[in-house]
Protein backbone atom coordinates (compact mmCIF):
# COMPACT_ATOMS: atom_id res chain seq x y z
CA UNK A 1 0.00 0.00 0.00
CA UNK A 2 2.86 2.35 0.53
CA UNK A 3 4.09 1.81 -3.40
CA UNK A 4 4.46 5.74 -4.74
CA UNK A 5 3.40 7.55 -1.31
CA UNK A 6 6.76 9.64 -0.16
CA UNK A 7 4.86 11.52 2.77
CA UNK A 8 1.86 10.60 5.12
CA UNK A 9 -0.85 12.28 3.20
CA UNK A 10 0.01 10.30 -0.05
CA UNK A 11 -0.36 7.10 2.31
CA UNK A 12 -3.42 8.42 3.69
CA UNK A 13 -5.39 8.78 0.13
CA UNK A 14 -4.09 5.05 -0.44
CA UNK A 15 -5.63 3.94 3.05
CA UNK A 16 -8.99 6.15 2.29
CA UNK A 17 -8.99 4.33 -1.34
CA UNK A 18 -8.66 0.96 -0.52
CA UNK A 19 -10.49 0.52 2.76
CA UNK A 20 -13.66 2.73 1.52
CA UNK A 21 -16.03 0.27 2.31
CA UNK A 22 -14.92 -0.51 5.76
CA UNK A 23 -14.35 3.18 6.04
CA UNK A 24 -18.05 4.29 5.34
CA UNK A 25 -19.61 7.56 7.28
CA UNK A 26 -15.51 8.35 8.52
CA UNK A 27 -14.52 11.67 7.80
CA UNK A 28 -11.02 12.36 6.65
CA UNK A 29 -10.06 13.77 10.01
CA UNK A 30 -10.86 11.09 11.85
CA UNK A 31 -8.25 8.83 10.53
CA UNK A 32 -4.69 9.21 11.93
CA UNK A 33 -1.08 7.91 11.03
CA UNK A 34 1.66 7.32 13.75
CA UNK A 35 5.00 6.54 13.80
CA UNK A 36 5.37 3.02 15.31
CA UNK A 37 9.07 3.99 16.89
CA UNK A 38 7.57 6.51 19.11
CA UNK A 39 6.89 5.43 23.25
CA UNK A 40 2.93 5.36 23.69
CA UNK A 41 3.10 7.94 25.95
CA UNK A 42 4.69 10.94 23.48
CA UNK A 43 2.06 9.40 20.59
CA UNK A 44 0.99 12.19 18.50
CA UNK A 45 -0.81 12.31 15.08
CA UNK A 46 1.96 12.54 11.83
CA UNK A 47 1.74 15.78 9.95
CA UNK A 48 0.36 14.86 5.86
CA UNK A 49 4.04 16.51 4.85
CA UNK A 50 5.79 14.16 6.96
CA UNK A 51 8.08 12.14 4.90
CA UNK A 52 7.85 8.44 5.30
CA UNK A 53 11.69 7.83 5.17
CA UNK A 54 11.10 4.03 4.72
CA UNK A 55 8.75 3.76 7.09
CA UNK A 56 6.13 1.12 7.03
CA UNK A 57 8.46 -1.15 4.55
CA UNK A 58 9.78 -3.73 7.31
CA UNK A 59 6.76 -5.42 9.41
CA UNK A 60 8.41 -4.55 12.62
CA UNK A 61 8.28 -0.59 11.49
CA UNK A 62 4.60 -1.16 9.96
CA UNK A 63 2.94 2.20 9.93
CA UNK A 64 0.04 2.50 12.79
CA UNK A 65 -3.34 3.58 11.35
CA UNK A 66 -6.06 4.36 14.49
CA UNK A 67 -9.78 6.02 13.06
CA UNK A 68 -11.32 7.53 15.92
CA UNK A 69 -15.04 6.60 16.07
CA UNK A 70 -16.58 8.83 18.14
CA UNK A 71 -19.22 11.03 17.18
CA UNK A 72 -18.62 14.66 16.11
CA UNK A 73 -18.83 17.35 19.48
CA UNK A 74 -21.69 19.37 18.45
CA UNK A 75 -22.47 23.29 19.41
CA UNK A 76 -25.75 22.19 21.75
CA UNK A 77 -23.77 20.34 23.84
CA UNK A 78 -22.18 23.32 25.25
CA UNK A 79 -24.90 23.01 27.78
CA UNK A 80 -24.08 19.84 29.62
CA UNK A 81 -21.61 22.29 31.14
CA UNK A 82 -23.17 25.70 31.67
CA UNK A 83 -26.56 27.17 32.15
CA UNK A 84 -29.86 26.33 29.79
CA UNK A 85 -31.14 29.84 28.09
CA UNK A 86 -34.75 28.55 28.84
CA UNK A 87 -34.29 28.71 32.28
CA UNK A 88 -33.84 32.08 34.58
CA UNK A 89 -30.50 33.28 33.93
CA UNK A 90 -28.34 36.80 34.13
CA UNK A 91 -27.22 38.18 31.22
CA UNK A 92 -23.68 39.20 32.17
CA UNK A 93 -24.03 41.93 29.59
CA UNK A 94 -21.46 44.06 30.55
CA UNK A 95 -18.62 41.17 30.52
CA UNK A 96 -19.67 39.61 27.42
CA UNK A 97 -19.40 43.31 25.93
CA UNK A 98 -16.10 43.57 27.21
CA UNK A 99 -15.12 39.99 25.54
CA UNK A 100 -16.28 40.95 22.45
CA UNK A 101 -14.45 44.48 22.44
CA UNK A 102 -11.40 42.80 23.52
CA UNK A 103 -11.70 40.17 20.04
CA UNK A 104 -13.00 42.41 17.81
CA UNK A 105 -12.71 46.17 18.68
CA UNK A 106 -9.24 46.02 20.04
CA UNK A 107 -8.70 43.15 17.34
CA UNK A 108 -6.98 40.38 20.14
CA UNK A 109 -6.61 37.07 18.54
CA UNK A 110 -7.25 35.11 21.45
CA UNK A 111 -9.28 36.24 25.26
CA UNK A 112 -8.06 33.95 27.78
CA UNK A 113 -11.12 33.05 31.11
CA UNK A 114 -8.90 31.88 33.74
CA UNK A 115 -11.26 31.33 37.36
CA UNK A 116 -12.13 28.28 38.87
CA UNK A 117 -14.60 25.62 38.38
CA UNK A 118 -18.46 27.47 38.88
CA UNK A 119 -17.15 30.56 38.19
CA UNK A 120 -19.67 30.84 35.56
CA UNK A 121 -16.82 30.75 31.88
CA UNK A 122 -19.05 27.88 30.40
CA UNK A 123 -21.96 30.08 30.98
CA UNK A 124 -20.28 33.03 29.58
CA UNK A 125 -19.78 30.75 26.49
CA UNK A 126 -23.44 29.68 25.89
CA UNK A 127 -24.35 33.07 26.68
CA UNK A 128 -21.86 34.80 24.03
CA UNK A 129 -23.11 32.71 21.26
CA UNK A 130 -26.66 33.76 22.10
CA UNK A 131 -26.16 37.25 21.68
CA UNK A 132 -23.75 37.75 19.17
CA UNK A 133 -25.72 35.58 16.11
CA UNK A 134 -24.28 36.91 13.85
CA UNK A 135 -20.53 34.89 14.53
CA UNK A 136 -20.13 31.51 14.09
CA UNK A 137 -19.29 30.39 17.40
CA UNK A 138 -17.55 26.50 17.16
CA UNK A 139 -17.44 25.09 20.72
CA UNK A 140 -14.30 22.75 21.09
CA UNK A 141 -14.38 20.63 24.69
CA UNK A 142 -11.30 19.55 25.66
CA UNK A 143 -12.26 17.74 28.76
CA UNK A 144 -14.81 15.00 26.81
CA UNK A 145 -15.16 13.33 23.82
CA UNK A 146 -12.38 11.20 23.05
CA UNK A 147 -11.06 13.01 20.20
CA UNK A 148 -7.32 14.84 19.46
CA UNK A 149 -7.95 18.54 19.75
CA UNK A 150 -6.37 18.66 16.78
CA UNK A 151 -9.34 16.17 15.13
CA UNK A 152 -11.70 18.37 16.74
CA UNK A 153 -10.84 21.84 15.67
CA UNK A 154 -10.86 19.96 12.14
CA UNK A 155 -14.39 18.83 12.01
CA UNK A 156 -15.12 22.73 12.90
CA UNK A 157 -12.87 23.30 9.43
CA UNK A 158 -9.42 24.52 11.08
CA UNK A 159 -5.77 22.22 11.09
CA UNK A 160 -3.49 24.32 12.88
CA UNK A 161 -0.31 21.79 12.07
CA UNK A 162 -0.96 21.81 8.67
CA UNK A 163 -2.17 25.26 8.28
CA UNK A 164 -5.48 24.57 6.83
CA UNK A 165 -8.50 26.16 7.35
CA UNK A 166 -12.21 25.86 4.82
CA UNK A 167 -13.34 28.43 6.72
CA UNK A 168 -15.95 30.83 5.40
CA UNK A 169 -13.83 34.33 4.24
CA UNK A 170 -17.53 36.04 4.68
CA UNK A 171 -18.34 35.04 7.98
CA UNK A 172 -16.96 35.51 11.54
CA UNK A 173 -15.77 32.47 13.47
CA UNK A 174 -15.49 32.48 16.90
CA UNK A 175 -13.57 29.05 18.54
CA UNK A 176 -14.48 28.66 22.29
CA UNK A 177 -12.45 26.34 23.91
CA UNK A 178 -13.57 25.25 26.84
CA UNK A 179 -11.49 23.17 29.56
CA UNK A 180 -8.00 24.38 28.74
CA UNK A 181 -6.26 22.92 32.03
CA UNK A 182 -6.87 19.15 30.34
CA UNK A 183 -4.12 20.20 27.81
CA UNK A 184 -1.41 22.67 29.85
CA UNK A 185 1.06 20.05 29.44
CA UNK A 186 1.14 20.12 25.79
CA UNK A 187 3.19 22.46 25.21
CA UNK A 188 3.22 21.84 21.28
CA UNK A 189 -0.02 22.47 20.81
CA UNK A 190 -0.22 25.77 22.30
CA UNK A 191 2.96 26.87 20.89
CA UNK A 192 1.55 26.23 17.63
CA UNK A 193 -1.95 27.79 18.51
CA UNK A 194 -1.17 30.94 19.97
CA UNK A 195 2.55 31.83 18.73
CA UNK A 196 2.66 30.11 14.80
CA UNK A 197 -1.18 30.35 13.46
CA UNK A 198 -1.90 34.02 13.50
CA UNK A 199 0.60 34.22 10.73
CA UNK A 200 -1.66 32.56 8.80
CA UNK A 201 -5.20 32.22 9.86
CA UNK A 202 -7.54 34.52 8.11
CA UNK A 203 -8.37 37.55 10.07
CA UNK A 204 -12.09 36.59 10.61
CA UNK A 205 -11.10 33.60 13.40
CA UNK A 206 -10.94 34.60 17.13
CA UNK A 207 -10.56 32.62 19.96
CA UNK A 208 -11.77 32.49 23.55
CA UNK A 209 -10.01 30.48 26.01
CA UNK A 210 -11.67 29.03 28.97
CA UNK A 211 -9.72 27.46 31.78
CA UNK A 212 -10.50 26.50 35.12
CA UNK A 213 -7.45 26.87 37.21
CA UNK A 214 -3.91 27.95 36.73
CA UNK A 215 -2.79 24.26 37.69
CA UNK A 216 -4.12 21.08 36.94
CA UNK A 217 -1.84 17.55 39.01
CA UNK A 218 1.22 20.25 39.51
CA UNK A 219 1.33 21.01 35.91
CA UNK A 220 1.81 25.23 35.08
CA UNK A 221 -0.17 26.63 32.76
CA UNK A 222 1.19 27.45 29.31
CA UNK A 223 3.73 30.94 29.26
CA UNK A 224 1.64 31.87 25.93
CA UNK A 225 -1.28 32.45 28.41
CA UNK A 226 1.25 35.31 29.76
CA UNK A 227 0.63 37.05 26.55
CA UNK A 228 -2.83 36.87 25.62
CA UNK A 229 -5.72 39.05 27.18
CA UNK A 230 -7.16 37.64 30.39
CA UNK A 231 -10.16 37.76 32.48
CA UNK A 232 -9.63 36.97 35.82
CA UNK A 233 -12.20 35.67 38.60
CA UNK A 234 -12.63 39.54 39.94
CA UNK A 235 -14.19 39.71 36.43
CA UNK A 236 -16.98 37.16 37.03
CA UNK A 237 -17.95 38.58 40.43
CA UNK A 238 -21.49 40.13 39.67
CA UNK A 239 -22.44 43.87 40.05
CA UNK A 240 -24.81 45.23 42.64
CA UNK A 241 -27.58 45.39 40.07
CA UNK A 242 -26.84 41.54 39.19
CA UNK A 243 -26.91 40.24 42.63
CA UNK A 244 -29.94 41.76 43.10
CA UNK A 245 -31.22 40.66 39.97
CA UNK A 246 -30.26 37.14 41.35
CA UNK A 247 -32.06 37.39 44.50
CA UNK A 248 -34.98 38.08 42.64
CA UNK A 249 -35.10 35.11 40.50
CA UNK A 250 -38.07 32.19 41.49
CA UNK A 251 -37.27 29.13 42.59
CA UNK A 252 -33.15 30.25 42.67
CA UNK A 253 -33.17 33.89 44.63
CA UNK A 254 -34.40 34.52 48.08
CA UNK A 255 -37.78 33.25 49.44
CA UNK A 256 -40.13 36.00 49.38
CA UNK A 257 -40.20 36.17 53.40
CA UNK A 258 -36.65 37.34 53.05
CA UNK A 259 -36.82 39.83 50.49
CA UNK A 260 -36.82 42.72 52.21
CA UNK A 261 -34.91 45.85 51.46
CA UNK A 262 -32.97 46.11 53.83
CA UNK A 263 -32.22 42.50 53.83
CA UNK A 264 -30.94 42.70 50.02
CA UNK A 265 -29.10 45.64 50.83
CA UNK A 266 -26.96 43.71 53.03
CA UNK A 267 -26.52 40.98 51.04
CA UNK A 268 -25.37 43.22 48.09
CA UNK A 269 -22.97 45.11 50.64
CA UNK A 270 -21.49 41.93 52.30
CA UNK A 271 -21.33 39.02 50.02
CA UNK A 272 -18.45 38.74 47.27
CA UNK A 273 -20.90 37.86 44.34
CA UNK A 274 -19.70 34.93 41.88
CA UNK A 275 -22.72 33.58 39.10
Amino acid sequence: MLDGASVVNGFLEKILRKCSQELRGVNRSQVNIYDPRVPEEDKKPLRLATPLDGLGVKLEEALIVQVELNAPIFVNQIYLHGLSTDSPHLEREELMERVYTSLWTDNNRFVLLSAPSASGKSSLLILYAHRYTHLNCMYVPLSRGGLSVNTKLRLEGLDIFEQESSLSEDQQHVMPVDGAEELFDDKEFWNILITEAPSWLPDNVRFIISAGTTQRSGVESPEEFQTIVTFERRDFLLSDEEARKFLDFPGMGLPDRFKKEQFVDFLVREACWAC
